[in-house]
């Protein structure tokens, strides 16, 4: 595949659910607040079944080990949850654009970057260096 080609109204038209999400980093964050045990808008889990929310068993079985070990395209050691690279405590991924979500519930945070426009992979760390910085933001809080 070539940067062009996802970056056309026709891709963007196709329905491809490993890779056709899009959002705004705001609105990112806010789904995957709700497995970090908190309210889309940041705030404590709420009491009202009315608001959305997911239920322990569900935020647990997305974080539960389905892999673990050298995986084959990144050759490197990984452990992988349900839709997600698990890191400690926290789970998230990152796409081939530099997008990325990372979901800390022990932190009761998520964080989204999201990217407007597709590039080839190189040496971008700007999502990288903003959950580093939400994380030095938290250290502040506590």
């Amino acid at each position: 595949m070539r940067v062009r080609d996802v970056n056309s109204v026709p891709w963007r038209r196709a329905e491809l659910p490993a890779v056709g999400g899009f959002g705004t980093a705001r609105s990112v964050a806010r789904v995957q607040a709700l497995l970090a045990d908190r309210r889309a808008d940041g705030a404590a889990r709420p009491s009202s079944p009315s608001l959305p929310s997911l239920s322990r068993a569900v935020r647990d079985r997305a974080r539960q080990e389905q892999f673990a070990g050298v995986d084959r395209v990144l050759g490197v050691p990984m452990r992988y949850g349900l839709g997600y690279g698990l890191f400690g405590t926290a789970c998230g991924w990152g796409g081939w654009g530099g997008s990325l979500t990372m979901v800390d519930p022990a932190a009761g945070m998520a964080v989204a970057y999201v990217t407007n426009q597709m590039r080839e992979p190189g040496d971008d760390q700007r999502g990288l260096e903003i959950v580093m910085a939400a994380y030095d933001g938290l250290q502040g809080r506590r």
